[in-house]
């Protein structure tokens, strides 16, 4: 049910490995596209565990990737870049934990405004 949230990710990712990118410009990115593409089916469904696992992978693999080239070495574990910038991290988001806000909102609105649907 959720297999195009994953080639969608794949087709961008794969569409901007081959470009020289830098890293600030790879973190721009990941934030405003990648991970901005599950936003509305996560606002509505909760996303397997795994699904939300991949994404996270396939963004970790193009993040530590030289431009062009297979394979890169991870410097950093991927919970590290999740932590805010002033605790050492980026501030990539937590894929699944931002699933869960995404659908406490949705509930907390319909406990806030029962006719609304």
């Amino acid at each position: 049910m959720f297999a195009w949230i994953l080639g969608r990710v794949n087709s961008k990712l794969e569409g901007w490995k081959e470009q020289l990118i830098s890293k600030g410009g790879k973190e721009i990115l990941i934030k405003t596209v990648v991970q901005a593409l599950p936003q509305y089916a996560m606002s509505i469904y909760r996303i397997p565990t795994s699904l939300c696992k991949s994404i996270e992978q396939k963004i970790a693999q193009f993040w530590w990737q030289p431009n062009g080239s297979k394979a890169g070495i991870h410097w950093k574990k991927w919970d590290v870049l999740k932590n805010r910038k002033d605790h050492g991290g980026l501030g990539f988001r937590d894929l699944i934990a931002f699933n869960k806000a995404l659908l406490g909102k949705q509930a907390w609105r319909l406990i806030q405004q029962p006719l609304s649907l």
